[in-house]
């Protein structure tokens, strides 16, 4: 439920406002922690070994920080260069939460959104609101079998 949330957050987000969006929506601490799925976690959501040793906050913004470039390039294999803005934070936010292979299983969604911008003058409001609550079905879909493993 906490990846839906952030994920749905990610949609109203900018690039400007990613690194604070998921900031605000993870869990933090400098020592480790363990996540809604009973994951060894660190700083703000990365996934760490069981005897992590406690980190500094400088650390911890570091770790996010590649956590993030790590995420824009998982992003940009998946939907390439071409796409619009809004469609790029959502797919970055998606693969910060689950991982290239996690988000790869969205191959309907994700060739939608590729094509987004060749067709955008052609979509509806209708259309682009369809796209986004597909988008937040699949989310949802894919966050309850996680929890579920």
């Amino acid at each position: 439920m906490k990846t839906l949330i952030l994920i749905l957050l990610a949609l109203t987000a900018t690039a400007a406002d990613l690194t604070e969006t998921i900031k605000g929506a993870e869990g933090f601490s400098l020592t480790m922690y363990r996540d809604h799925l009973g994951y060894p976690t660190i700083g703000w959501g990365h996934r760490c070994s069981a005897d992590q040793k406690p980190i500094t906050k400088e650390q911890a913004e570091k770790i996010l920080a590649e956590d993030i470039d790590a995420a824009k390039k998982n992003a940009e294999t998946l939907i390439g260069k071409d796409v619009p803005q809004d469609v790029k934070d959502i797919v970055v936010e998606m693969s910060f939460q689950l991982g290239f292979s996690g988000v790869s299983k969205f191959k309907g969604m994700l060739n939608r959104f590729i094509n987004l911008e060749s067709r955008r003058k052609r979509y509806t409001v209708d259309e682009i609101e369809g796209l986004i609550r597909e988008a937040k079905a699949l989310v949802n879909k894919f966050t309850v079998a996680m929890s579920d493993e």
